[in-house]
């Protein structure tokens, strides 16, 4: 119930824009970010965007960013854990190479209100590609799930 509220919140956020989408929609403008959990999208204008995904309101996995078409300055993300401790991970993530890179300690267990993150600098034109920031549970039989993720397109 609460997912579906927070989705139709996003949604008429959106519409009252004057945004039209799909959520998965790969012709969203360059510039803008989305959660593939939760179907929200922010202007390029609004630099950091956040989603708890699939993690029941637990934790929040946000991602910001400093981009001019497709030249990246930096891209940075943070997890952090509102309500009961848990194991994970936050790593920068692209359509076209995979994983760029994960916060330094790998998995780390993170008390509430607690957060870690993961930044990537490379003031460089980079290919035209979804940049996203993922943040992974760690099950206690140590597989891992994907709880949060939000994304930027270049």
């Amino acid at each position: 119930m609460i997912k579906t509220v927070h989705r139709l919140a996003g949604i008429l956020a959106l519409a009252l824009a004057g945004f039209a989408f799909s959520p998965l929609s790969p012709a969203l403008a360059a510039g803008t970010a989305y959660s593939h959990t939760s179907g929200s999208h922010a202007a390029k204008s609004d630099p950091t965007v956040c989603t708890t995904g699939s993690s029941d309101g637990n934790v929040q996995t946000c991602i910001g960013w400093s981009i001019s078409g497709t030249h990246i300055n930096y891209i940075d993300g943070t997890a952090e854990v509102i309500n009961v401790g848990r194991t994970i991970k936050v790593c920068i993530h692209s359509s076209l190479t995979g994983t760029i890179k994960c916060n330094p300690a790998g998995y780390i267990y993170v008390s509430p209100g607690g957060h870690i993150a993961v930044d990537w600098s490379p003031n460089s034109t980079e290919p035209s590609a979804d940049y996203c920031v993922r943040t992974w549970r760690q099950n206690d039989d140590g597989s891992d799930t994907l709880i949060g993720e939000v994304c930027t397109l270049t």
